[in-house]
């Protein structure tokens, strides 16, 4: 994963100030910082980076095209990047080996909704059209990455995690009480709501399109889930859907496995996770690795069953034991290591 952060001011935006709210997302991306400005127009871009594909400095973000004009801070994986790059070519040459170029190049060439509509994948990002004065926030068709946002008559914020934005001192604190009942009673905040009264989260399969100059922003809606499903029942047999599942979580899997680093799996044993790591191993036979965790209860261990199917596969299986002693021990560490990024009133239920 990566960190995306970006401020959109009817002032001007303080650098190191901005800095501070990218660099709250360290943990996401510890491979790289970058960040674009645009003085004039009050526009800022930050990008924290985990290193994929093309690891050189040639995929730092936010990337901008050969004009300048175009600016993209992206966080996800385009698992069919490759054959759009091949539809591109002709017209553009590439820089880098990312799938962060493709969508960038792929604007230019088809505008934002044919490219939305072109994008298999997992995302959020944000391209900011300079000669557009146009700022596009974009999120994936289930919403997998996640991506909020602060909108206010003055400035406008989104990030990939809450407590970025909270970093900016104007943005307000308020509790959202009707997300606290729903974190109760579901156990996690439906979208758009946050647990937050003023930031709230851009809904799956939606682009957000903001006006720099008036700071006033629509969402569009391009990919509903229920639609689409209803558009599609009763057109296949039974058989017929258990084949083409197979196709479709077979390639799904052959695109996941393309990176410039080593690509593993999380085994429980259980059905979904132990189909991945077959189809995985199948497709990369000894290089696949899987990883599980044993915890203490026994009613919800399920270590002997990823045991049993790894040893089935013929992978490599690494595991290791969680307690509540050692949660406690990991969380002060991990918590001691982030101190100079976030104070304790930056963590949220989210």
């Amino acid at each position: 994963m990566c960190g995306i952060v970006g401020h959109v001011s009817r002032s001007p935006i303080d650098r190191a100030s901005f800095d501070t709210l990218r660099d709250t997302l360290a943990h996401r991306g510890p491979d790289g910082a970058g960040s674009y400005f645009n003085a004039q127009q009050c526009v800022a871009l930050g990008h924290r980076r985990l290193a994929i594909l093309d690891l050189s400095d040639a995929g730092r973000q936010p990337m901008s095209n050969a004009g300048n004009t175009v600016h993209l801070t992206f966080n996800g994986e385009i698992y069919n990047y490759r054959e759009l790059r091949a539809q591109l070519e002709g017209r553009y040459r590439f820089r880098t080996g990312t799938d962060t170029e493709v969508v960038l190049r792929a604007y230019e060439e088809w505008g934002l909704e044919k490219t939305l509509s072109a994008l298999s994948g997992m995302f959020a990002f944000a391209l900011y059209d300079q000669e557009a004065r146009r700022l596009f926030c974009v999120r994936d068709r289930l919403g997998i990455k996640p991506l909020v946002y602060y909108s206010s008559g003055d400035d406008f914020l989104f990030a990939s995690e809450i407590k970025s934005l909270l970093r900016a001192t104007f943005v307000p604190r308020r509790l959202n009480y009707d997300a606290v009942y729903d974190f109760f009673m579901y156990r996690y905040v439906p979208h758009p709501r946050t647990i937050y009264r003023d930031i709230m989260k851009l809904e799956p399969g939606t682009w957000l399109e903001l006006d720099v100059d008036t700071l006033r922003h629509t969402s569009h809606r391009y990919f509903d889930l229920v639609a689409t499903r209803a558009r599609r029942n009763g057109r296949q047999s039974e058989t017929e859907v258990v084949q083409q599942t197979e196709l479709l979580l077979s390639a799904s899997v052959e695109r996941m496995l393309h990176a410039d680093v080593a690509v593993d799996t999380f085994l429980s044993g259980g059905l979904d996770s132990s189909v991945i790591t077959a189809m995985a191993a199948e497709q990369r036979s000894s290089d696949v690795c899987a990883f599980s965790l044993r915890v203490a209860s026994p009613a919800h261990d399920e270590l002997d069953d990823a045991t049993l199917v790894a040893s089935s596969l013929n992978v490599r299986h690494l595991h290791d034991a969680l307690d509540a002693d050692r949660f406690r021990h990991n969380h002060r560490e991990i918590r001691r290591a982030a101190g100079r990024h976030l104070d304790h009133s930056d963590v949220s239920p989210e």
